[in-house]
């Protein structure tokens, strides 16, 4: 073993990620960007060239073998290469351009004057319950063609089957349940959506998994349907929320935001960077490989580390700083390459929606309290399980 890594560190704790990892994420970077993870079995990269770089290769660095660290795949696209992967992808091409995107503005801005409808009067609420977990969880629901009234028991399932993704030990019989009864929900939309296809996503699988390159059974379309629910309910929450405390704590850069409405694309960019939802995927190796000095072997786990790789000063000019006027702003926290993040279009509408509604509608906004936040950090989408605020009305 290298000297640089005399230091013991379980990237799948917990509590890495409930206090504050950005330290042990700068020392990764510094002296050990290839980092052997003994407690877990596998290995971390955290510098962003290096994730760029695996990412671009799935010939040597595989996901076909699971996309969470020591889990076997779910057979969904996310645990697939190239072309089962892509055939799969390109059922909702159309949807996912950002042409494609903006046929859901409607929509979105619908359940954005809904919510904020509901905030009429009070001066105090809780953001993530109130606007961060409902909004991206009922418009993932609606575009399936699921029941928008039960949005609720589809957010709980979205949070506790993510909780999964920090691999065996955040598996819980509550999450067997949780996805088991999902998985036998989504067979009986399955059969319903083959008698009477519409126009939703489920539809669209349905119609597409009978025959050719995207073929699949009514038990892979259910996988397909919760990775679909979890990545477009989780993760946009948690930049809702994460994005405003962050606005909040950095009062210069909310009156500068207020100021100059038109940054509002590029602070988008800086809070998914700021924030990074997701921290970090898997890849298994299929061969060989150096790096850094050190010998990956055949069939070795590779994580992918997002949240390391978005402060990576190396890329980014004072990485530790959040800065609304950011450009260049290469953030890898949709992922990069061929899985690249399929509803990267529509989350950035969602955000734009969101956070037009906040700027305007909450013009003197602040935190109820200054007491420590919760986390809700599974080693895999990490953010605040609450954000209490307070808003300042005019008599």
């Amino acid at each position: 073993m290298s000297g640089t890594q005399a230091r013991a560190i379980d990237l799948l704790a917990r509590e890495l990620y409930e206090g504050d990892p950005q330290p042990t994420y700068d020392w990764l970077r510094d002296h050990a960007p290839l980092y052997r993870d003994e407690t877990n079995g596998l290995w971390a990269v955290s510098r962003h060239a290096d994730i760029v770089s695996i990412s671009r290769d799935p010939e040597r660095f595989s996901s076909a073998r699971g996309s969470r660290p020591n889990t076997d795949g779910s057979g969904s696209m996310i645990d697939n290469d190239d072309p089962k992967h892509l055939a799969f992808r390109r059922i909702f091409q159309k949807e996912i351009t950002p042409r494609g995107a903006r046929g859901f503005e409607a929509r979105l801005r619908e359940i954005v004057d809904d919510l904020f409808e509901g905030l009429e009067g009070r001066s105090e609420f809780d953001l993530v319950q109130e606007l961060a977990i409902p909004f991206p969880v009922r418009v993932i629901v609606g575009t399936l063609g699921l029941d928008d009234a039960d949005w609720r028991r589809y957010a709980e399932i979205a949070e506790v089957t993510m909780a999964g993704g920090g691999g065996p030990r955040y598996q819980s019989e509550e999450l067997m349940q949780a996805a088991m009864g999902f998985y036998g929900e989504a067979m009986q939309v399955v059969e319903a959506r083959r008698r009477a296809p519409g126009d939703d996503w489920f539809s669209k699988m349905v119609v597409e998994a009978d025959s050719g390159p995207a073929a699949r059974t009514p038990e892979q379309i259910a996988a397909e349907s919760l990775l679909l629910l979890n990545g477009g309910s989780d993760t946009t929450r948690h930049v809702i929320a994460g994005g405003t405390r962050a606005l909040l704590e950095h009062p210069e850069q909310l009156a500068l935001l207020r100021a100059r409405p038109e940054l509002l694309p590029t602070a988008i960019e800086e809070m998914i960077r700021w924030v990074s939802p997701l921290l970090n995927m898997r890849r298994t190796a299929t061969c060989d490989v150096e790096l850094h000095g050190r010998t990956i072997r055949a069939g070795d786990q590779v994580l992918l580390m997002y949240a390391a790789a978005n402060r990576d000063d190396r890329v980014f000019r004072e990485p530790q700083r959040f800065d609304v006027t950011r450009r260049p702003n290469p953030h890898v926290a949709f992922g990069i390459g061929t899985h690249f993040c399929m509803g990267a279009n529509i989350a950035r509408l969602e955000l734009r929606c969101m956070f037009e509604a906040i700027l305007e509608r909450l013009p003197e906004l602040e935190r109820a309290d200054d007491g420590p936040l919760a986390l809700n950090a599974p080693a895999f989408a990490c953010g605040l399980r609450s954000l209490p605020v307070r808003v300042r009305r005019a008599a």
